[in-house]
């Protein structure tokens, strides 16, 4: 009889840390936002982040990202050369550019660029001036990327 009661036991622990855990990718490594820090600030800071946080990474992996909860993500792929971005997560991926390596977004970075010239270079005439030949928008989307993030 106590030998059911510690098997009963042991399922309903088990039970509760699986439900309570989210499955993580294990081909992304990903930072997330504080959920607190305002849109705004996470949209200013998203390119820096996704920067520093690969830059201090084991690169073992082949995707990297910067997620806020319920608010953007941010993924590059330097083994795909991809960077992709969503502005809404549940709305699907807003973005993604090829061609996309360490050395560019470590440019972004030194050009103070942010998330949403990225995610509408249409209106950041800033961007055009900027990267008219070396910035490619990826056409068709490359929907086989991994994520940590909830895009859809």
């Amino acid at each position: 009889m106590k030998n059911i009661s510690k098997i009963m036991l042991s399922v309903v622990f088990i039970t509760l840390f699986a439900a309570c855990n989210d499955d993580l990718n294990p081909a992304v490594d990903t930072a997330y936002f504080d959920r607190k820090m305002p849109q705004a600030q996470t949209e200013k800071d998203a390119i820096k982040k996704l920067y520093g946080f690969y830059n201090e990474s084991s690169k073992d992996k082949q995707y990297y990202e910067v997620v806020q909860k319920a608010g953007i993500i941010l993924n590059f792929s330097p083994t795909r050369k991809l960077l992709s971005l969503c502005g809404d997560q549940g709305s699907g991926w807003s973005g993604q550019y090829k061609n996309f390596d360490e050395a560019f977004l470590k440019k972004l970075v030194d050009d103070k660029v942010t998330f949403d010239e990225l995610l509408f270079p249409e209106r950041e005439n800033r961007l055009d001036t900027l990267y008219r030949a070396t910035l490619m928008v990826n056409d068709p989307f490359d929907a086989s990327i991994k994520t940590n993030g909830t895009p859809k």
